[in-house]
């Protein structure tokens, strides 16, 4: 995250103020997704331990498939990617299957706006009626963003579902 700073004549920091916020625009991906496979690996190769990351084929896999929703994130002043949600529909369900979003990024509302644009387009371009997602109950970041969108979440095992239904 990027902080402004001022300095006392020794060049150290007084205090840390507000946070800097990121001017960005979403993008929902209709057609032709693969196009972006090699800033979506770059990102999640930055975003997620080893064994989370969907750079070794997994990712390349989904987005050859007809049948996801993707939006992305890319910040105004450099027109870089800095986020994706990807989802899967199935029927008349929609599946989010990953959201990530560049750490530097995080805390600006990102990740919201793009649920909110795979969510709309799986209403209005899919028809779906309900969707799904599976979180880790220790991500906090991620079950409050989930929360956002639907109060509506139950915990199953050692994880949460959140089942969304208009």
């Amino acid at each position: 995250m990027a902080y402004e700073c001022e300095y006392n004549s020794d060049g150290e920091p007084i205090e840390q103020s507000a946070p800097v916020k990121l001017a960005f625009h979403v993008e929902y991906i209709a057609n032709n997704a693969i196009k972006l496979l090699d800033e979506l690996i770059a990102l999640e190769k930055a975003t997620f331990k080893k064994g989370d990351s969907w750079a070794d084929g997994d990712l390349a896999d989904h987005l050859k498939k007809r049948n996801i929703v993707l939006a992305v994130a890319r910040l105004q002043a450099d027109g870089k990617l800095c986020g994706y949600v990807l989802c899967t529909s199935t029927g008349v369900n929609i599946h989010v299957a990953k959201v990530a979003v560049r750490e530097d990024c995080r805390r600006q509302g990102m990740a919201r706006r793009m649920m909110e644009a795979v969510l709309q387009a799986a209403a209005t371009v899919r028809r779906a009626l309900s969707s799904t997602l599976y979180v880790a109950v220790e991500n906090t970041p991620a079950v409050e963003l989930y929360k956002w969108v639907d109060e509506r979440v139950w915990v199953v095992g050692s994880g949460l579902w959140a089942r969304f239904v208009d």
